[in-house]
């Protein structure tokens, strides 16, 4: 069974929802049976209270969808791409088919 190590306790206070849930990037210490490891995953930051940010992410380990209260400087933001990228042609690129290579018969013309 593995266990968060640097998970904190939930605040007395509560937490104040954040207006939109961001996607962030969260350092986990796990501790497995066969020793410590360290892993960042990929979360939803939901909640906040003073140094402390709510994140709900999937514990591989257990399969369970989980909140668990994180220091913020365990919590990076997560960009999430907004933009369609755009292709260039790489100067290695091969040549389109219609390129006629030097020394190659020239394709006839269909009338």
């Amino acid at each position: 069974m593995s266990s968060l190590v640097n998970e904190q306790p939930a605040p007395t206070t509560g937490g104040v929802p954040l207006p939109q849930p961001r996607p962030v990037w969260v350092g986990c210490l796990w501790q497995h049976d066969d020793g410590p490891m360290k892993e960042t995953v990929p979360a939803w930051a939901t909640h906040r209270s003073g140094k402390l940010i709510l994140c709900d992410f999937w514990d591989p380990r257990t399969g369970d969808e989980r909140a668990h209260w994180m220091e913020a400087s365990f919590v990076r933001p997560r960009p999430i791409r907004t933009r369609t990228p755009q292709l260039r042609r790489h100067p290695a690129a091969a040549p389109s088919p219609r390129t006629v290579v030097p020394g190659t018969p020239r394709p006839r013309s269909q009338e």
